[in-house]
């Protein structure tokens, strides 16, 4: 650090080293355990001057400020011994900003004397490990790794402000510098990164790399015209912001090939399906469903010398998300459902999507789920449906045709009852007038003709009850309604006829007639 002709020079472990450069004297300012007011450590990791000319040590140990008045240091009760800085910055608005390894950020603001420790939302516990405050009034922060930050008034806290996809997406940053122009120079893990005086993220060019040699933290400074000093482990460089041309971070990367990890003899499997080929010459591509876990390898085009590229990918229709930051230049699926899929690479922050690689991939079903076998499956089931419609009506049917049997058997026996009924009827009306017959019988029975005709009588009488008690009534009664008409003509034929016997048949019994003549009409019976 430059203090007019005095150059501050930190050391890792001998203290602090004032050189003039003028007169080239030498002086030292160490950490003494027995003298007061000395530097908290010999350990110094910063020296900061402000634009007011306040000069600042960040020691392993704590933070010291320098008293030009009595050539000592003094320390801040506000902040715990042994907490370690690591780097200082004075914002637009006078404020000084340190950072502790341990404890966060420390802020003291303009009116201040103590430095206080500042609580931020966005930031949290993260380690700051450089801070810039740049021509336009905009204090830089950035993380080891977790992201770069810029202060926002309005809210009083930081915002982060690189965004996922973008090219500055959690790098390390080791230093931020800027030129006569307001362009801000960032040395990251992915080279040297310009951002524009728009401070525009989606502008941010990749323009230098260090051939692989590790950046130092905070070892950079701007000087002159468009010069940028930086440090590393291979030496010092310079760079000439006004010549360097940027290079084209966004290369485009391509899908090699695939490789069935499962298979028994993948390349012998590969050379069937005919995809021993490299992929970026298809457009699309079948797998049988006995191949549904694959393996896609990709790559990129880099410049020699380049750190490895970081791609993102996602398969559309199966991955929900892109995977972030990945450099195994490979992706694996396993057990994918039959489908069409997109497989989509990319390189890390590429926004030009005619650098995209793209691959259909369509996974074929088993045979049960090909449209041939969902055909069949729906003849099988109309096939089902109208077999149980036919037996369904069938069994209706013979349960119809069983019913109409019952109810016919039912009215042939209520007509059968009927019929019985009326028979019986029948044989009182005949019985009661026999019934009286008999009584006239009786005064005759000393006629030698009259014991012939009640024996007749009374085995006609006797006839229907008879009947009406066999077994078979319906034959008895068809006979006897047969016999009924004849009856009396056999009566009225006995009184005339002469010696020749009539019988009366029926099923069981017959009736014979006198052979002499009783009266010469019927009414005389009667």
């Amino acid at each position: 650090m430059l203090d007019g002709d005095d150059l501050w020079i930190g050391t890792r472990h001998d203290g602090i080293r004032i050189l003039n450069v003028k007169t080239g004297d030498i002086r030292a300012h160490v950490y003494s355990e027995t003298k007061p007011y000395t530097i908290l450590s010999n350990e110094v990791n910063r020296i900061f001057r402000t634009r007011g000319g306040e000069i600042y040590v960040l020691t392993s140990w704590g933070l010291s400020r320098y008293a030009r008045s009595t050539n000592n240091f003094h320390s801040y009760a506000s902040i715990s011994a042994m907490t370690p800085f690591i780097c200082m910055e004075e914002a637009a608005n006078g404020w000084l900003w340190a950072s502790s390894n341990t404890r966060g950020l420390y802020c003291k603001k303009a009116n201040d004397q103590m430095f206080n420790p500042f609580s931020s939302k966005t930031i949290g516990r993260q380690t700051i490990t450089v801070m810039h405050g740049d021509r336009q009034g905009n204090l830089w922060a950035a993380s080891n790794g977790g992201g770069l930050y810029r202060f926002e008034p309005t809210t009083a806290d930081f915002k982060r402000y690189d965004t996922e996809g973008t090219l500055l997406y959690n790098q390390v940053v080791r230093f931020i510098e800027e030129d006569d122009q307001g362009a801000l120079w960032l040395g990251t893990s992915v080279g040297i990164i310009r951002m524009g005086p728009s401070r525009n993220i989606a502008d941010l060019q990749v323009c230098n790399y260090s051939h692989n040699n590790f950046f130092l933290q905070q070892s950079s400074s701007a000087h002159g015209y468009d010069n940028v000093v930086f440090g590393t482990r291979g030496g010092v460089w310079r760079l000439s912001t006004h010549q360097l041309s940027p290079i084209a971070q966004q290369q485009p990367v391509y899908i090699q090939n695939l490789s069935l990890p499962y298979a028994a003899d993948s390349r012998a499997e590969l050379q069937r399906l005919g995809l021993d080929v490299l992929l970026y010459t298809r457009e699309e591509i079948e797998l049988p469903h006995t191949d549904n876990s694959f393996t896609l390898h990709f790559a990129s085009a880099r410049y020699s010398g380049m750190p490895p590229t970081k791609y993102e990918y996602m398969l559309e229709g199966f991955d929900r998300t892109w995977a972030h930051e990945t450099t195994t230049p490979q992706a694996t699926y396993a057990n994918l459902p039959p489908g069409d899929y997109v497989f989509r690479l990319r390189q890390v922050g590429q926004t030009d999507k005619s650098l995209e690689a793209r691959l259909r991939i369509t996974v074929l079903p088993p045979w049960y789920r090909t449209n041939l076998a969902y055909f069949l499956y729906i003849l099988l089931a109309l096939a089902a449906i109208l077999y149980t419609y036919y037996r369904t009506q069938r069994r209706l049917k013979r349960r119809y045709e069983q019913q109409m049997r019952q109810f016919q058997q039912e009215q042939e026996k209520e007509t059968f009852q009927s019929k019985i009924r009326f028979f019986i009827d029948l044989v009182h009306e005949i019985r009661t007038p026999l019934t009286l017959m008999s009584l006239p019988l009786e005064q005759m029975e000393q006629n030698r003709h009259t014991t012939a005709m009640r024996r007749n009588m009374n085995t006609c009488s006797a006839l229907p009850i008879s009947c009406s008690t066999s077994r078979s009534r319906r034959t008895a009664v068809s006979r006897f309604c047969d016999a009924r008409p004849t009856l009396p003509r056999c009566f009225a034929r006995s009184t005339t006829s002469s010696a020749t016997p009539r019988k009366c048949r029926t099923s069981t019994s017959s009736c014979s007639c006198p052979t002499n003549r009783l009266w010469s009409s019927w009414t005389k019976i009667r």
